[in-house]
């Protein structure tokens, strides 16, 4: 049988109870880490998506700008060769 003093009692439930407080806390901090790093990935994932989202618009209008003008200049070379004619 081990027999401790009050004194022994105590630094023993101190250093017990001070180990699991530690190691509650980093598991805490691991927890909202991996939650905080769960968030930047979502944003950075969505910020992505709309920067491409936004380029393709982007990248359609000037298709369509281009598409317009092209169509707009041969209309004018037509006109021109049919003015011409008549």
């Amino acid at each position: 049988m081990v027999r401790l003093s009050k004194h022994e009692l105590h630094e023993i439930v101190h250093v017990a109870v001070k180990n699991a407080i530690e190691e509650e806390r980093e598991a805490m901090l691991s927890s909202f880490e991996n939650k905080l790093n769960d968030v930047v990935e979502k944003r950075d994932r969505i910020l992505t998506q709309q920067m491409k989202r936004s380029l393709e618009e982007q990248r359609e209008q000037h298709l369509l700008e281009v598409a317009a003008t092209q169509e707009e200049t041969r209309s004018s070379w037509w006109s021109k060769l049919l003015k011409k004619k008549g």
